[in-house]
């Protein structure tokens, strides 16, 4: 190419007419900016010009936009021809990386989803998060809303029909949370049975737990797995910038474990994270502990009630009781330890890891 901007073309190739769709004489004569300015990137008619006011060799990558796809190169201005101190010729090499480009983008998205169900993984949507928090700081009045859903009895599940069973049903989870959730709003799958939704810039709860109910009337709903008809239910923790503040840790950690507080009710629930849910729960779980340790210390106690028959006034029977003296806090309610050893709290509590359940005596 001259300064002119015109495309001498002496040495154009095969390679170039194959990349371009051009005869080498079509080239013949042609401005530069016909090849070099397509679309809006005129990026590379810029560095032309640079390359010929400085006389240095210019490289960089330069999209061609081509219906129906676009093309990626990688392009190299060198000089070749000097008259005095200006540059006369330029010499264009162009590297076709659109394949590379591909490559690329496809390990991006397999390093960033999942490859189960296509959506968002915990590494992409932990960034999301990140994001959504920082400018929830920025936005008087609106918050930002976190969803972890969790599939109920989905263990069972892969046991009972097996592995592909269970990919067939997660696969339809993250359909239809897609279409119970706002067209802004980010669906992921987090883990093997466990799904996230991020909801931006929200009035109120009241936004989330109307996607929340949505869910629920969704999943209600028959599933065909492998020709089978299945039902299953969800639990959702929901936890928002207003209750849990502008940090994306800790909207994560309250949101997962309001979802822990609802699968203890039994699952099919939705658990909003508030203060007051977390203080009870660090209280039971302290309570648990020291449980663990009443044994050793003696502090369980054997009670009987003797059973008397009205009429008679007779001894019929008793019944042995369990009653525990803690240490520090007196006497405490069967109705609050008797049901630590069904259902330890602990598991609600991801930081502390599972508990063995109490041996019964």
């Amino acid at each position: 190419m001259n300064p002119d901007g015109q495309i001498v073309c002496r040495m154009a190739n095969k390679a170039f007419e194959r990349m371009f769709d051009m005869r080498r004489h079509a080239a013949l004569g042609m401005h530069c900016e016909a090849l070099l300015s397509i679309g809006t990137d005129t990026k590379a008619v810029r560095h032309l010009r640079t390359c010929f006011e400085t006389g240095k060799v210019i490289t960089f990558d330069w999209q061609y936009r081509e219906a129906p796809h676009d093309r990626h190169f990688f392009l190299e201005f060198h000089p070749i021809a000097t008259a005095g101190n200006k540059v006369t010729q330029v010499l264009a090499s162009f590297t076709d990386r659109t394949r590379e480009k591909a490559a690329d983008r496809q390990r991006q998205h397999l390093e960033t989803h999942d490859s189960l169900t296509g959506l968002p993984n915990r590494v992409l949507f932990a960034d999301h998060v990140e994001q959504a928090v920082s400018s929830a700081e920025r936005t008087l009045g609106k918050e930002t809303a976190l969803l972890i859903i969790n599939v109920d009895r989905f263990k069972l599940i892969n046991e009972s029909m097996g592995h592909v069973s269970g990919d067939e049903l997660l696969i339809a989870i993250g359909r239809r949370l897609l279409t119970c959730s706002r067209p802004d709003d980010t669906v992921a799958r987090l883990a093997s049975d466990e799904f996230a939704i991020l909801m931006r810039e929200i009035e109120d709860l009241d936004e989330a737990l109307t996607v929340a109910a949505r869910i629920h009337s969704e999943m209600s709903t028959v599933f065909l797995v492998s020709n089978q008809e299945l039902f299953t239910s969800i639990s959702i923790g929901i936890a928002s910038t207003r209750t849990s503040g502008c940090d994306a840790d800790t909207l994560l950690r309250d949101a997962d474990f309001a979802m822990h507080q609802a699968k203890s009710r039994g699952g099919a629930h939705t658990e909003v994270y508030h203060d007051d849910l977390h203080r009870r729960a660090r209280s039971l779980f302290r309570l648990e502990n020291d449980l663990r340790k009443a044994v050793d210390r003696e502090e369980l106690e054997l009670h009987y009630q003797p059973l008397i028959d009205l009429q008679s006034g007779s001894l019929m029977g008793f019944e042995a009781l369990a009653r525990w003296k803690h240490k520090d806090r007196g006497y405490v309610s069967p109705a609050e330890f008797i049901p630590l050893g069904r259902k330890p709290v602990s598991s609600f509590l991801s930081a502390a890891g599972r508990w063995a359940r109490p041996a019964a005596s």
